[in-house]
């Protein structure tokens, strides 16, 4: 089972393309906390067909603080 996480983005002005925030940044950041990037997905468009807004999907496993510390060692039964 997986936790999902979704951070919306705005789109740019009319006339410039591109996206409010670094998605690099905040995918680096995340993955930190044990996000996996899964997906970008345009939730808004304008009139033109332009992206408006996205959202960046995240995954991570359920129960990932548990597989951290036994990875890492570091249990409760020691």
């Amino acid at each position: 089972m997986f936790d999902y996480q979704f951070i919306p983005i705005k789109t740019k002005g009319f006339f410039s393309f591109g996206l409010n925030q670094d998605y690099h940044r905040i995918i680096k950041e995340q993955s930190k906390m044990g996000w996996r990037f899964c997906q970008i997905v345009p939730t808004k468009w304008d009139t033109h067909g332009r992206w408006q807004e996205i959202e960046i999907v995240l995954e991570r496993p359920a129960n990932w603080e548990e597989e951290a510390a036994f990875v890492f060692g570091q249990t409760d039964r020691d």
